[in-house]
């Protein structure tokens, strides 16, 4: 039996004050409630608005690369900006640039 693929929730947290926006990688699949109180008992939530995606590891959408940089950065809280630098500015899924066009 093969070992489940990892699962990480990218979550955006987007506030009044643009200083105390954030982007959060959370181990493990959660609802945008359930990420919200977890990123809480981490000490990681900065309130505000959010927006959380759960992604496995074999998403046919998105890269190798950009799941192992999401997954060495779990746990932490980032600043728009390094996330930005990051994650080289790329959408999270291949469908979404899809969407934009």
């Amino acid at each position: 039996m093969s070992p489940s693929p990892k699962t990480v929730t990218y979550c955006s947290f987007a506030c009044d004050d643009p200083s105390n926006s954030c982007v959060v990688i959370l181990e493990g699949a959660y609802t945008p409630d359930e990420a919200s109180r977890r990123a809480w008992r981490l000490h990681l939530n900065p309130g505000g608005e959010l927006l959380a995606e759960p992604i496995k590891e074999d998403d046919p959408d998105v890269s190798s690369w950009l799941f192992d940089t999401m997954w060495a950065n779990r746990h932490r809280r980032l600043s728009h900006d390094e996330a930005r630098k990051l994650f080289d500015c790329v959408p999270l899924k291949a469908s979404q640039l899809e969407s934009d066009e």
